[in-house]
């Protein structure tokens, strides 16, 4: 099946979830038939978009292995976002808990930490014991992040990386772009 198949089926499903006929081009005449069916048209192009973002590659999958995590915009809203500066470790608990589904991986908050670093927001800085510890760039501010000094119990000071509202909102509205990185080095390995 080729990435054209694929864009055709997508097509089609599309008209039909519109009401339409797709080899005729004309209104359904059973219009029940459609109603009946909606939810299952709705999720078969939800599938089909999510393959052509994954350049139309198939994620195998068998019962024993996971599916990546994965989000559809029709999915994706603010309502976990909170005015509180939290860490990422919290907001990924808070991700998975409303969108994780049955089957499919959790997101890991290194998914998206590694993401900010590939788009200047993080950087690796190397302790001298040779422990290595994202740090905030400059650029970080622009989408609202913060960061708190803390000293642990062995007398490491280090910065803890802090999400408000902005970035929190940030990372959402981008959580596709993050979720594609890991679709997209699993496919690299089939």
């Amino acid at each position: 099946m080729t990435t054209l198949d694929i864009e055709k089926m997508k097509t089609k499903i599309n008209l039909i979830i519109q009401g339409i006929d797709p080899n005729t081009l004309l209104e359904l005449d059973n219009k029940k038939i459609y109603l009946d069916n909606k939810e299952l048209f709705d999720d078969i192009y939800s599938l089909l978009s999510a393959i052509l973002k994954a350049n139309g590659k198939i994620i195998k999958n068998d019962s024993r292995q996971k599916y990546p995590f994965f989000i559809s915009e029709e999915e994706i809203s603010d309502d976990l976002i909170t005015k509180e500066f939290i860490p990422i470790s919290t907001f990924v608990y808070r991700i998975n808990e409303k969108y994780c589904k049955e089957g499919m991986k959790k997101l890991c908050a290194t998914q998206i930490t590694s993401w900010l670093q590939q788009e200047g927001f993080l950087e690796e800085y190397e302790h001298h014991d040779g422990k290595v510890f994202k740090i905030q760039t400059k650029k970080s501010k622009e989408i609202g992040m913060s960061s708190e000094h803390k000293i642990n119990s062995y007398g490491r000071e280090y910065d803890i990386n802090l999400y408000g509202e902005k970035s929190q909102k940030f990372i959402i509205k981008n959580i596709q772009k993050i979720t594609e990185r890991e679709v997209n080095i699993k496919l690299k390995s089939f």
